[in-house]
């Protein structure tokens, strides 16, 4: 990863008809109807998002966009989420829910460019 790259981590989970995808470095959430959808939409969100970052003229401003994590409450569900799918992965299960549903979390990272002030 080049030296101006800055790696997002992400996670998206369905609730009821819709999913939810969220970037927990940049307190960052969108709504779909589609898995694809909402990876799609907080993909194009994170990079305009980190765009308007870096046309910050204020150093202080600039880094405070940057560095502004989720709150506890959606950076546990995260790490929740991660340890399952580990552990779904160890025993080669597909990364469904609970219920059985397929494809209802998903983690996924964006690599974007983020220079650092």
């Amino acid at each position: 990863m080049a030296s101006n790259m800055r790696r997002v981590r992400c996670f998206a989970e369905k609730r009821g008809q819709q999913w939810q995808a969220f970037c927990i470095e940049l307190n960052l959430a969108v709504q779909a109807d589609t898995l694809d959808e909402v990876q799609q939409k907080l993909h194009a969100m994170v990079t305009s998002y980190v765009q308007l970052a870096m046309e910050q003229n204020d150093p202080d401003h600039q880094r405070d966009m940057l560095y502004r994590p989720a709150p506890l409450s959606i950076r546990l569900r995260y790490w929740f989420m991660r340890t399952l799918l580990a552990i779904a992965n160890c025993f080669n299960h597909h990364d469904g829910d609970a219920d059985g549903r397929p494809d209802a979390r998903r983690a996924f990272t964006f690599h974007d460019q983020a220079g650092y002030c």
